[in-house]
């Protein structure tokens, strides 16, 4: 199967190998989060762990927004080496948009059904409506990439005046988006979603319930990643050194900090709190003008953006990050799809270990290495099938 990951341009010499790995690291923290979440929701709600709650929460305030962001600079690669926009849109629609619509419309429920047939007492009865959310893979993501990439060719094609195109420097530009990703963020908690869950027709389908700053985080994300040229120097740490040092204070910082919040307010400790198994999370809890408001926007805002910087600048300067990592680094995109599989076997095997922290490593072991392994096996089991279809057509010609 030819590698048709989302985050990547088509086979351009312009590769760059630390965006690969990155990507690759982010897949590996997407099952974690997963797992984090599955085994929380494995355990009753007294022994439900703050540890894992702190964790998921911090995890799903930059994960999908840093994904957006390598999708971005992907595609701006695509448009920038490639003569025509439409060959980039109709080759990202084949190859990516297209096979994710049919997962979401036969695909899933396919696979629903043959695992549900088989073994129920793992996956979840075929008429359980999270069961078949917890298949829904990257769908989601996928459409919405396909709307930002086809805003960004369509953008392309039109020359604005020069007051549309303020010519801010890299530094403003990224606090000016930080301010604006604040304010989005605390008007939507405080306005817009207070004391409401995601809709039931939404929350049948998305597995994770999106953060008070949806959807504009995604769009940050993706716009500094096609704008990733203009803003490396700004964007970038000068040394390795000062980039892990970085990504160690960003993270020890919003781990800290949302765990002192959650025991000043108790919206915020059952804002995090994950919910028992098909109960939606809400978006935010008690929203309006007040402490924990205020808090929770500043606090999204530097989650996202000092912790995808560092991570971002830590496998730029690294050498181990920035050479290939081969197939592990490239063959990615099919986890994301079958990483729930792995994900529940484990837990239904490792549900005897009473400690919920001990449980949860295990699970995400099971997972990350199992979601791997099931891939390479379809990966190859396709690319052994691509070969038999070139001797045979090369046979038939013969």
């Amino acid at each position: 199967m030819p590698d048709t990951s989302p985050l990547l341009p088509f086979s351009t010499p312009t590769r760059k190998h630390f965006l690969d790995n990155l990507r690759t690291t982010l897949t590996v923290l997407l099952v974690v989060h997963h797992a984090l979440i599955e085994t929380s929701q494995s355990i009753n709600k007294a022994s439900n762990s703050s540890v894992l709650a702190l964790l998921v929460t911090s995890n799903k305030a930059f994960l999908w927004s840093t994904f957006f962001f390598i999708s971005g600079h992907a595609t701006s690669l695509s448009l920038a080496f490639r003569t025509s926009n439409l060959r980039v849109f109709t080759r990202k629609a084949i190859k990516v948009t297209t096979p994710a619509i049919i997962y979401a419309v036969v695909g899933q429920l396919a696979l629903l059904y043959f695992l549900s047939m088989h073994w129920d007492y793992i996956f979840g009865k075929f008429h359980d409506m999270f069961a078949y959310t917890r298949l829904s893979g990257p769908v989601a993501y996928v459409l919405l990439l396909f709307i930002f990439d086809s805003l960004a060719i369509i953008i392309r094609q039109f020359s604005f005046p020069s007051w549309l195109n303020p010519n801010f420097s890299p530094r403003t530009t990224i606090f000016l988006s930080f301010i604006f990703l604040t304010i989005f963020t605390f008007l939507n908690a405080a306005y817009f979603v207070p004391r409401i869950s995601t809709p039931s027709f939404l929350a049948n389908r998305l597995y994770d319930t999106p953060t008070a700053s949806f959807p504009a985080s995604h769009i940050v994300a993706y716009a500094a990643g096609s704008q990733f040229k203009s803003l490396k120097r700004t964007l970038l740490s000068s040394s390795f050194n000062s980039a892990l040092f970085g990504l160690v204070a960003s993270i020890t910082i919003s781990l800290v900090s949302l765990s002192y919040a959650q025991s000043q307010w108790q919206a915020i400790a059952n804002l995090i709190h994950i919910q028992p198994i098909g109960q939606a999370s809400p978006v935010f809890i008690d929203g309006g003008l007040n402490a924990h408001t205020v808090f929770f926007s500043f606090w999204s805002s530097f989650t996202l953006f000092a912790i995808p910087i560092s991570l971002l600048s830590t496998f730029y300067h690294a050498s181990f990050t920035s050479r290939s990592w081969g197939a592990l680094g490239r063959k990615t995109y099919i986890q994301t799809y079958i990483h729930m599989i792995p994900t529940l076997v484990a837990l239904y095997h490792l549900k005897r270990v009473a400690n919920v922290e001990v449980r949860s490593g295990l699970v995400v072991a099971c997972a990350v290495a199992g979601s791997w392994m099931l891939a390479f096996i379809m990966y190859a089991t396709f690319d052994y099938a691509k070969s038999a279809g070139k001797g045979v057509r090369r046979y038939m010609r013969w």
